[in-house]
């Protein structure tokens, strides 16, 4: 009698069933022998307070990664030094004729996108791949992208024909998730307004769940700039909030906001000498009162907001030296914590200090600052993506500029974008793309 045959072991399902992470090749599964379920393994990787160990639990095995990576437990949160490849490159939206649908782009950086994903050329289809339904389809075709960070892009959403509502959506390209906001509409509805996005990475003490995040959009009324969040905890918007003093943000100067930075809960905006603050990890949005003066009143194109691998505010600004790019940077340094904890500072007894920041762009001629715009401060990665203009400058396109290593790369010839928005992934998705 032939001895029985034992059934085969079902291969674990694919980790990632949409988005980019789905693209990657799988590698075979290896336990070593541990008969631990995942969540008694995910309890134990939680007490972890080393990043570096965390990692190479995460590199024993395939599953060990993947649990690593969903749970993405507080340690790998905070405190973790800028890593280059964590910048995937932009999005923007085409400036298709006004007869065509406008398309969004997305254009990678050769090594990190081509790594990770495959990508090597700009493309028309890597978002609607990504996070693609029939229920977004006829959103996706005229949408635009408005914010990003850690992983997520917010979308404004719109149908051709239908401008009554604001829609957003919060997506991530990595895995495919979309979480669908509920819509302002009548006099709920703002006009021209600017968005930033918090997520679980920003906040102090780790939510429930890594899922979380919140969007923060500010906008003008006619006698007052207004404050307004939706958390994915609730599910719903929070109530109109008021800035305090002055009431209103010149509209032009609103305009002229670029993408937030966000720390520790507060959202920051440059304002001509000083930083518009908003803490956004209350039930509803308060702003932050911040040091009156301290920074150079510069054309908005040449400066923005950005973080330092050691958390701390930063204002990053490139100008004309002699003939070409120069960079240099002040560094916010806030009073001590009151007795309780950072939400008890008083930020307007905080000093912009210069920082060691010094970058000498002799090979990018320019004629006038004019030529520069910085368009994204990349937070996780330390990379600052900015475009030189081609009636200005000998060497037009979009750079990529390493601020640790001073190494500035070019992403591509173009440079005249709109709805730019540059793209990092969250460090859960950047180990299971590792591991996968």
């Amino acid at each position: 009698m032939p001895p029985l045959r034992r059934r085969r072991r079902r291969a674990p399902g694919a980790p990632y069933k949409k988005g980019w992470l789905s693209r990657r090749p799988r590698r075979k599964n290896a336990d070593y022998g541990t008969s631990l379920t995942d969540d008694a393994l995910s309890a134990i990787f939680a007490r972890l307070v080393n990043a570096a160990d965390l990692v190479r639990c995460a590199a024993t095995s395939c599953r060990w990664g993947r649990i690593v990576a969903r749970q993405a437990p507080p340690v790998l949160s905070h405190g973790r030094p800028a890593s280059p490849t964590l910048a995937l490159g932009f999005f923007h939206q085409d400036d298709a004729p006004a007869t065509a649908q406008k398309r969004k782009l997305f254009v990678p950086m050769a090594t990190a996108a081509a790594r990770v994903l495959g990508f090597r050329w700009r493309s028309f289809s890597a978002l609607f791949e990504a996070v693609g339904s029939d229920v977004l389809e006829p959103f996706l075709e005229h949408s635009r992208p408005i914010a990003s960070r850690n992983g997520r892009v917010v979308l404004e959403l719109a149908r051709e024909g239908h401008g009554d509502d604001l829609k957003l959506c919060v997506c991530n390209p990595m895995t495919g998730d979309v979480s669908m906001l509920p819509p302002l509409s009548g006099k709920d509805k703002p006009g021209f307004y600017v968005c930033t996005l918090l997520t679980a990475d920003d906040l102090l003490e780790p939510p429930c769940t890594t899922t979380f995040f919140r969007v923060l959009i500010v906008y003008n009324r006619p006698s007052f700039t207004a404050l307004r969040s939706y958390s994915s905890e609730t599910g719903r918007w929070s109530a109109e909030a008021r800035r305090s003093v002055p009431k209103k943000i010149n509209t032009r100067r609103m305009q002229q906001l670029r993408h937030a930075v966000v720390l520790r809960g507060v959202a920051y905006w440059t304002l001509r000498h000083t930083a518009f603050a908003v803490r956004s990890d209350t039930p509803e949005p308060v702003e932050v009162a911040m040091l009156a003066r301290g920074l150079a009143d510069l054309w908005p194109n040449n400066c923005v907001l950005g973080a330092t691998p050691d958390g701390k505010l930063v204002f990053l600004y490139m100008v004309r030296c002699v003939d070409f790019v120069g960079v240099g940077g002040k560094g916010f340094h806030p009073p001590p914590a009151g007795p309780g904890d950072d939400m008890d500072m008083d930020m307007s007894k905080g000093e912009w200090q210069y920082r060691q920041i010094k970058i000498n762009l002799e090979q990018l001629k320019v004629e006038d600052a004019s030529a520069i715009n910085v368009r994204w401060f990349c937070e996780r990665s330390g990379i600052v993506l900015f475009t030189l203009g081609d009636e200005l400058s000998s060497c037009p396109g979009t750079y990529a500029l390493n601020l640790a290593t001073h190494d500035v790369i070019k992403v591509s010839t173009a440079h005249s974008w709109t709805n730019f928005c540059g793209y990092e992934m969250d460090h859960a998705a950047s180990l299971a793309s590792v591991v996968a």
